[in-house]
């Protein structure tokens, strides 16, 4: 992926994913943070790209990844500080990764 090629990308997705991550209960930072991971995905990742007009859906896989592996994290700091109220963080029965509500 070239500079101009992931610009271009990082233009074209930054609000969609950023207000998908909104959507989910992340925090401008947090969003802000599974965003760059995303991007990192799809930079290390686009040799596995197939399908060019496919990129809108392979883009998102990785960011609902990235947004549950961040959920996750979250989830398990809390248990290991002892926590036993998790907030925000739900476990949606439909794809058995943590969700925010």
């Amino acid at each position: 992926m070239t500079s101009s090629v992931f610009d271009e990308c990082y233009e074209k997705y930054h609000r969609r994913l950023m207000g998908y991550f909104r959507s989910r209960g992340m925090g401008w930072h947090d969003a802000e943070d599974v965003f760059q991971e995303t991007m990192i995905g799809a930079y290390r990742g686009v040799g596995a790209l197939k399908e060019k007009d496919r990129a809108d859906r392979w883009l998102f896989a990785i960011a609902r990844n990235k947004c549950c592996d961040f959920l996750q994290r979250k989830v398990r700091r809390r248990r290991e500080e002892g926590s036993t109220e998790l907030g925000d963080v739900v476990w949606r029965q439909d794809d058995k990764k943590a969700d925010a509500v």
